[in-house]
Parts: C-alpha cells; sequence; structure tokens
C-alpha cells in the first residue's frame, strides 16, 4: 500500500514538474524577441488644430479641433518612401488633412468644414487651357481672377443648404522630403525646400476645395487648387520667396496634451522681406476618349498668412 502511495506521489510530483518547465519556456519567450521581423509599435493618431474666428485670421474652422475619425474627419502624417521622388531622396514626411461632406447632395452641411477670408488682390494672371470656360464656381459674380478668391471666401466643403452646389471634400497635403520632423528640437524651425540639393523638386504644398472626387464629361463646377513647390536654391536663383515654414513647438506648453506638434506656417514675406505668395488654381478633369483629362483655365498668385498645427496622440482636448 505504501508502495502505490509514494508511486502516486511520484507521479504528481512529475506532472508538476512539466509543467513549471513549459512555464518557464513560455515565460523565456515572451522576454527574448522573436526572430523575423521586428514587431511595429502601435500606429500614432493624428488632429489638426487651426484658429476658430478673429478679424485677423485668413484660414478658419468651424471646430477648430479636428481628430482623425477615418471618415469625414482624415488626419495622418506618415514616413515613407518617397514613390516618383526616390532618385531624389531617401523618404517623405507626408501630411494629410482631408475633411469630407458626409452629407453631399442632401442640403445639410456638412458637420466639419474650414474656411477662408480677406483672400483678395490676386495677381499675375495666366490662362494655361485659354479658351476653356474659367469661374465656374457657385453664386461667383466676379470675374478672373477674383472669381476664384470670391469662392475661397466662404467655408468648406462648400454647401449653400440647396444641395445642388455642395463640393464633397476639402484636402490639405504637404510633402517634406529628407528631413526627419520627429528629430527636430523644440523650437527648431526648418524651411521649405531647405534639404533638397540644387536640380531637386522640393517641398510640396497643395490645399484643394473638391467638387467631386469623379471626372464628369461636363463638371457643373470647378475646383480652387492653391499650390506652392519649393526649393531652396531654385528660389534664390530666381528671386521667389521661402515663405513656408515647419516649427516644432513645446508640447508641454501647449494647450492639448500629447507627444508632439509641428506648426506648418505660410508667411505673406520671406526673411528677405521678399513678398510671399501660393500659386492658386482653377481646375476640372473630364473624360475625353474614355481617358482623365485635367484642365486649369486659370491660374493667379496671392499671398496668405495662416498655419495649421498638426498634433500626435492627442490624449486630451
Amino acid at each position: 500500500m505504501k508502495k502505490v502511495r509514494k508511486l502516486g506521489f511520484l507521479g504528481i510530483l512529475s506532472a508538476l514538474t512539466v509543467v513549471l518547465f513549459l512555464a518557464g519556456i513560455s515565460l523565456i519567450q515572451a522576454q527574448v524577441p522573436t526572430k523575423g521581423k521586428p514587431i511595429k509599435p502601435p500606429e500614432a493618431t493624428w488632429a489638426v488644430r487651426i484658429p476658430t474666428s478673429g478679424s485677423g485670421v485668413m484660414f478658419y474652422g468651424n471646430a477648430g479641433y479636428y481628430e482623425n475619425n477615418g471618415a469625414n474627419i482624415q488626419v495622418s502624417v506618415k514616413k515613407g518612401s518617397p514613390g516618383a521622388y526616390r532618385s531624389y531622396y531617401k523618404f517623405v514626411y507626408a501630411f494629410d488633412f482631408t475633411l469630407a461632406n458626409e452629407n453631399v447632395g442632401t442640403g445639410t452641411p456638412p458637420d466639419y468644414q474650414v474656411g477662408f477670408q480677406n483672400v483678395n488682390g490676386l495677381y499675375d494672371v495666366s490662362y494655361p487651357d485659354e479658351g476653356k470656360p474659367h469661374c465656374q464656381f457657385p453664386y461667383v459674380t466676379l470675374g478672373a481672377p477674383d472669381c476664384m478668391a470670391d469662392f475661397l471666401n466662404n467655408t468648406h466643403p462648400y454647401s449653400d443648404l440647396t444641395g445642388e452646389h455642395d463640393y464633397q471634400y476639402f484636402w490639405t497635403r504637404v510633402n517634406v522630403f529628407d528631413k526627419d520632423i520627429e528629430l527636430m528640437g523644440i523650437g527648431e524651425t526648418y524651411l521649405f525646400g531647405s534639404a533638397s540639393d540644387p536640380g531637386e523638386p522640393g517641398d510640396y504644398l497643395e490645399m484643394v476645395a473638391r467638387y467631386r472626387n469623379d471626372c464628369f464629361p461636363e463638371p457643373a463646377y470647378h475646383d480652387v487648387e492653391i499650390t506652392r513647390n519649393i526649393n531652396y536654391w531654385r528660389a534664390v536663383d530666381e528671386g521667389n520667396p521661402l515663405n513656408i515654414t515647419i516649427e516644432r513647438l513645446d508640447e508641454a506648453a501647449y494647450e492639448i496634451e500629447c507627444a508632439g506638434v509641428w506648426r506648418i506656417h505660410i508667411l505673406p514675406v520671406d526673411n528677405r522681406s521678399i513678398l510671399g505668395f501660393l500659386n492658386v488654381q482653377e481646375r476640372f478633369c473630364t473624360i475625353e476618349k474614355r481617358k482623365t483629362k485635367w484642365y486649369y483655365p486659370l491660374e493667379a498668385k496671392g499671398c496668405f498668412d495662416f498655419y495649421i498645427d498638426f498634433i500626435k496622440n492627442p490624449t486630451a482636448q
């Protein structure tokens, strides 16, 4: 009888030893990195903040604070391949801020909008695609080039409560090449295009009031596109302004708790007191011979002064 009890005790002891051994292996595997691809950290969340109102504010928002929700608000900043520019650059930081009109065509305005005011004095007018219709915007009565400013001085995506003149999107996109913005020190300012060598394309800013995401044989209304492409060396040679900067703000002193803040600032003049500008273009796409064709019937320049804050991992508004 004692022998049976002894064997039973030894069986339990052996089973317990195996369990502890397997648990030890699991603990070691949890502590040692697995081979192969490294585990990616969780993707950052992003938000945008701009002024809400004020007589001196040129670019404003009805909300002021826009956090990415993957639907009618999309905000992201991604470091990746420069794509078509990979022969010039090693990487690009791509900023995106897109508002979608979730109620397009219904007569109900979108929940989130941004807007311009005091856009005027457009100059240096040209007609790249002369002969194509221009000033094709809702309720615009002014002629070229002021029709573009007249339309911009509204909220976007544009809606007049009728549903017939609704625009679908407004987006801001910025590409910064070969400048690691996340390694910038607090208070450090990067001048647009400074990381480019002579002959390289340069950094890029684009803002678009987009009528529809698709192209039509006869578009009812046109887009307004605001752009600037800057290479430091080219701008100096041509006497053009260097009037776009990116500054890393002190997140500890910022009004929103977060992991970092970068302010993209379009300035009215550059550090050489040369008048700053952005290109303002009217554009539309249509279908010709079953292919998409873009036209730019009107183009001008305008002086702008505004900023956009991109906020990483906001935790409190």
